[in-house]
């Protein structure tokens, strides 16, 4: 009877302990989860399909894509499960190519075909008559992981002699896979399904080297983080502690893209898409070990960048200034 009475006692302690942590959590501000749903909408389909070794890539053909009901564009997929970037489907098969990888801000959200940057460069290669063909190789949440294992595809192919690489702080945690970018999803409420059969590619310290893995793109909710603000800032303390390796790891497997894209003799241009300073500081980083970069001497985030209120994407203005610069950055180091 008496051990009963303690365990009570203990417990009830317990209960009291959790009502002051959140009643404490709550007058600073904290709250249980909570998230505006963000919807998109696709027609004819999902204008993405899962994949072994990326975790998912592009579906070809052409789409429309519809952002809570109200922002609409476009976008056209070739059989290569790449955006385009010439309208023109002929040309010379031989001639050499630039490689453009990234995220979204490479791919072009909420952008029509012509308006994202490598179509722009296409097209000034074209106006110029210099015989190279640009592919866009940027897809939606893509991160430094599937840039590792892009590089393995590109460096089988003899005609390209350029690789840009589009750079962003954003896509730190998602070289981890981290549960933070996981949770981060869970907005896209559409999506949940699809996403949950996604195995991501992700790194991760094993013995003083990164090493690949896959998991899931599921997250999972803690008891109670949907009504107790101090469960919610429990998890947010343990994502934090989770994404303090995810810089050093992000930068690791960079270098190692780079130097693998590089020993096939293969130019390599490391760019920061987003212009902020965290991610320019990685840039500069790598430029100080002789690695050539780019800035393109903005930030995104800035007025007349991007697509807000709609979409928080580069807009037609920053994607014809990343082109213009890459061309110019290209242009001078070419044979």
């Amino acid at each position: 009877m008496r051990k009963i009475k303690g365990i009570l006692l203990i417990l009830f302690f317990i209960v009291i302990a959790l009502a002051i942590g959140e009643s404490i959590a709550r007058w600073a501000g904290f709250k249980p989860y909570n998230t505006e749903e963000i919807k998109f909408d696709y027609k004819p389909k999902l204008p993405a399909e899962t994949d072994s070794v990326y975790g998912y890539s592009l579906a070809p053909g052409y789409f429309t894509l519809i952002k809570n009901d109200t922002f609409i564009y476009h976008a056209t997929h070739d059989v290569h499960r790449r955006r385009i970037t010439s309208y023109d489907t002929g040309g010379d098969i031989h001639r050499n190519k630039v490689v453009v990888l990234g995220c979204s801000f490479t791919y072009g959200d909420g952008l029509e075909d012509s308006c994202t940057h490598p179509f722009i460069l296409q097209s000034l290669f074209k106006q110029n008559n210099i015989n190279i063909k640009v592919e866009n190789w940027g897809v939606g949440g893509y991160c430094p992981a599937q840039f590792f294992l892009q590089a393995k595809e590109i460096i089988r192919d003899t005609s390209v002699k350029y690789v840009v690489i589009n750079y962003s702080q954003v896509q730190d945690e998602r070289t981890i896979c981290s549960r933070n970018w996981r949770k981060s999803h869970v907005k896209y409420t559409n999506q949940l399904k699809y996403q949950k059969l996604i195995y991501h590619p992700f790194f991760r310290w094993n013995k003083g080297h990164v090493e690949l893995e896959y998991k899931t793109m599921n997250y999972s909710f803690l008891p109670l983080q949907q009504r107790l603000a101090l469960v919610e800032l429990a998890d947010n303390a343990f994502c934090n502690y989770e994404n303090k390796s995810a810089s050093k790891i992000t930068q690791t497997v960079l270098q190692q893209t780079i130097d693998t894209l590089q020993n096939a003799g293969i130019n390599v241009i490391l760019t920061s898409i987003t212009g902020d300073d965290k991610s320019n500081e990685v840039i500069t980083r790598f430029n100080k070990q002789g690695y050539q970069t780019l800035l393109f001497g903005f930030n995104i985030g800035e007025k007349g960048y991007n697509l807000l209120p709609a979409d928080g994407h580069p807009n037609h203005h920053a994607n014809k200034i990343f082109a213009d610069k890459l061309y110019n950055e290209i242009c001078s180091t070419c044979p």
